[in-house]
């Protein structure tokens, strides 16, 4: 049993995030990729196209006998832990099991029936668990954070020639109809921050097709991003493909939201818990460059009301994201799915 009011938790990291990322009291230790220092790399390609980390999962279990529950970063893991059952509760964060082989799967193998708890980043994701798997919405929790301690938003933007738009991220993103919104606003100076991946794959089009005052930027550390948002960006657009991954694109818009600037997104089934459409940014339907120029010129062309709308999204991040809060809850999912455990 634990020493202290609140469950023995081991976390079990699927990021790639260092070591400082994870210092919080929400659990007592972790274990990460690191396991896979001495393993096969051949094992390792397998358990990559199979998209499970089973490695992991397996040392979670030879570590399981000294914690009270397990924390899942992911269905990579807790999929694979979940089969392998250990006597502790599991509790996950899942991330797209939407696409039907996957749904197929996870149903027929009954994992989410040793799942405790699942934590979500949309509300969409917490719903499809109840619809398909017949899952319990109770034992669901929101996993996404907003990092309002890490900004202080500056004053308006948008004087004169003052301010670019900003737009970054990789995940899901539709950099193609931002490009093309841009293209029919000479000056609106934009700059974008995508994954040198994708940059390479765009870029391999014809470099005429970019406008002169749309910039693809280099990798760039995140403080300085952070820095050039809140300092120098007018308002953050950020442009999404629809797809099952309701989660992507939250953290650029948390991100925007706490550094107090509007934001303009793709209206999908997961920025619709981020974005109120009209009052903290936009929402336009997907691939409609002319909804998505409308939007930008906007904001653009009105610094007063982008700014009153990067202070209603401040609040609202506030509000609803503020990380004591999500810890809280994320506390009270883990003491619960202790408590339950240990009355059978």
């Amino acid at each position: 049993m634990a020493t202290h009011p609140y469950p023995k938790v081991l976390h079990v990291d699927t990021t790639l995030a260092p070591e400082s990322t994870f210092k919080t009291v929400l659990w007592d230790n972790k274990i990460d990729y690191r396991v896979y220092a001495n393993v096969s790399p051949a094992w390792r390609r397998i358990e990559q196209k199979l998209r499970m980390d089973i490695t992991l999962a397996r040392s979670a279990i030879r570590m399981s006998k000294d914690y009270d529950v397990l924390f899942c970063g992911s269905e990579k893991v807790s999929i694979p832990l979940a089969l392998l059952g250990p006597n502790k509760p599991i509790a996950t964060i899942v991330h797209n099991l939407v696409p039907k082989r996957k749904a197929q799967l996870v149903q027929l193998l009954g994992v989410t029936k040793r799942w405790a708890k699942v934590g979500v980043y949309a509300k969409a994701d917490a719903e499809f668990m109840v619809s398909r798997f017949d899952y319990k919405l109770e034992n669901t929790f929101n996993y996404a954070s907003a990092p309002v301690d890490r900004f202080t938003p500056a004053a308006i933007v948008g004087d004169g020639m003052e301010g670019v738009i900003v737009s970054a991220g990789a995940a899901s993103r539709d950099y193609p109809t931002l490009v093309a919104a841009l293209k029919g606003l000479p000056d609106y100076h934009a700059e974008l921050y995508a994954s040198s991946r994708y940059q390479d794959a765009y870029r391999g089009g014809d470099a005429d097709e970019i406008p002169t005052w749309v910039k693809f930027m280099p990798d760039t550390p995140y403080s300085q991003l952070a820095k050039r948002i809140t300092e120098n960006a007018r308002f953050v657009v950020v442009p999404m493909v629809n797809t099952t991954q309701y989660g992507a694109g939250c953290t650029a818009v948390l991100e925007a939201s706490s550094a107090g600037k509007a934001v303009i997104a793709t209206k999908t089934m997961g920025t619709v818990d981020y974005v109120q459409d009209g009052m903290t940014g936009f929402l336009v339907p997907p691939g409609d460059s002319e909804a998505m120029r409308a939007a930008i010129r906007k904001l653009w062309s009105d610094p007063q009301l982008a700014h009153r709308m990067g202070q209603a999204g401040r609040k609202f991040a506030e509000d609803n994201f503020d990380p004591r809060k999500v810890n809280e809850g994320i506390r009270q999912a883990l003491t619960a799915a202790h408590t339950q455990h240990s009355k059978h």
